[in-house]
C-alpha cells in the first residue's frame, strides 16, 4: 500500500495517526488528501468543538502547538490542519511538538511547492514520529498510465492511444485531467469506453488532426498525412501552438534515443519506450538521433521567438519538418 493509499485509509476508518506532513510540488494530492481530512476525518456534530484550520501567513508555532494540546470537546479527537506551511517563518520549531505529540490530536502539516530541509532535525523527527508524503511532480513518460488509472476509478476505461491523445494536448496538469475526465463522465454517465469522438465533443481535441497523430505521421513516413496535417494546422495555428508541436517531437525522439540502450521490457517501460520508438530507431542511428534531438532543440528555442522572424509559426513548422526529414534521408 503506497503512502497515499494509506492516509485515505486511515481518513476512510477513522483510524487517524497523531502527525501528518504533507509536502511537495504535486497540488492534485496535497488537495484530494486535506480535502478528505477536511470533509471525513471527524463527525460533522464534532467539526465545530475539534476542527481548527490554521495558515501558515496568519500563526505562528506557538498557536500551532497551543490548539494542538488543548482537550476535545465533545468527541475524543482534535484535528489541526495547518496549511500553507511554507508560509510560517518559525515552521521548524514545530519540532518540540513532534518529539511529544499530544495523544488526543491529529495535526496535518501541508508544506505546498517547498521540500523541508532533509538536514534539520525538523524533518528528521518528521520521518520518525510522524506519516509523511512527498507529493512529486509526475513524469511524462508515467502520465499515459496515469490517466487510464484514473478513468478507471471513475469507471471509464481509456486505451493507450487517447490517453497519448489526452497527456500530448493537457500536460501534466492533474487536476485539469481530472476535471475534463468527470466533466465527459458527468455529461454521459453511462459512458463505460472514452473514445475519440468524446474528446473530441467535450475537450476538443481533433483525432484526426492532433499533435499526436501529426508526430505518429511524420515518424512513419505517411507524407501524405502530414501534408494533409500542416495545412490544416497553418488555417487553424490556435488548435496546435507550435511550442507544444515542438515539445510533442522531442518527447519522441528521447525515447527513441533512450530505445538504443533499453534492451529489456522493465527498461523499455520505465523510460516508456514503445514499438513506434523502437522501430524508428531501427531505421536511423545514434547519431542521427543526436542530430534530430539538436535540431529539435534549436527549433524549441524558435518557437518561443528567439532567433526567429517569420510572422506565421507554420512556417517554423515546415522548416523544422524539412531540416529532419534531410538527416533522416525520406
Amino acid at each position: 500500500m503506497s503512502t497515499l493509499e494509506m492516509i485515505m485509509d486511515n481518513i476512510e476508518s477513522g483510524n487517524l495517526g497523531q502527525v501528518y506532513v504533507l509536502e511537495g510540488e504535486e497540488a492534485f494530492y496535497l488537495d484530494k488528501i486535506m480535502k478528505a481530512f477536511e470533509e471525513k476525518a471527524l463527525p460533522a456534530d464534532a467539526k465545530d468543538f475539534n476542527q481548527t484550520v490554521l495558515y501558515g501567513n496568519e500563526t505562528d508555532w506557538k498557536q500551532v502547538i497551543n490548539e494542538a494540546r488543548r482537550m476535545p470537546m465533545f468527541g475524543d479527537k482534535i484535528l489541526i490542519l495547518l496549511k500553507e506551511g511554507k508560509q510560517m517563518k518559525t515552521l521548524n520549531e514545530l519540532a518540540a511538538y513532534l518529539e511529544n505529540p499530544s495523544p488526543h490530536t491529529t495535526l496535518v502539516i501541508e508544506v505546498r511547492g517547498k521540500n523541508i530541509d532533509k538536514r534539520s532535525k525538523f524533518f528528521k523527527l518528521i520521518k520518525s514520529k510522524a506519516t509523511h508524503f512527498d507529493a512529486v511532480k509526475i513524469k511524462e513518460n508515467e502520465l499515459p498510465s496515469w490517466i487510464q488509472n484514473y478513468g478507471n476509478s471513475i469507471a471509464l476505461k481509456i486505451a493507450a492511444a487517447e490517453a497519448n491523445l489526452l497527456a500530448a494536448y493537457l500536460g501534466n496538469d492533474l487536476q485539469k485531467i481530472a476535471n475534463e475526465l468527470e466533466k465527459i463522465k458527468i455529461s454521459e454517465p453511462e459512458i463505460q469506453t472514452l473514445n475519440t469522438q468524446h474528446i473530441e465533443k467535450y475537450i476538443g481535441i481533433s483525432r484526426e488532426y492532433n499533435i499526436f497523430e501529426l508526430v505518429d505521421a511524420f515518424f512513419s513516413g505517411d507524407s501524405i498525412k502530414v501534408a494533409k496535417m500542416l495545412q490544416y494546422f497553418s488555417a487553424n495555428p490556435k488548435n496546435a501552438p507550435t511550442p507544444l508541436l515542438i515539445a510533442s517531437f522531442y518527447n519522441f525522439l528521447s525515447r527513441v534515443f533512450a530505445s538504443y540502450y533499453a534492451n529489456n521490457f522493465e527498461a523499455k517501460k520505465k523510460y516508456g519506450v514503445w514499438q513506434p520508438h523502437t522501430q524508428f530507431g531501427q531505421k536511423v542511428n545514434l547519431s542521427q538521433t543526436q542530430q534530430l534531438l539538436l535540431i529539435t532543440q534549436e527549433y524549441a528555442q524558435k518557437s518561443v521567438g528567439i532567433a526567429f522572424n517569420s510572422s506565421h509559426p507554420a512556417a517554423l513548422l515546415k522548416e523544422y519538418l524539412g531540416r529532419m526529414k534531410v538527416i533522416i534521408g525520406n
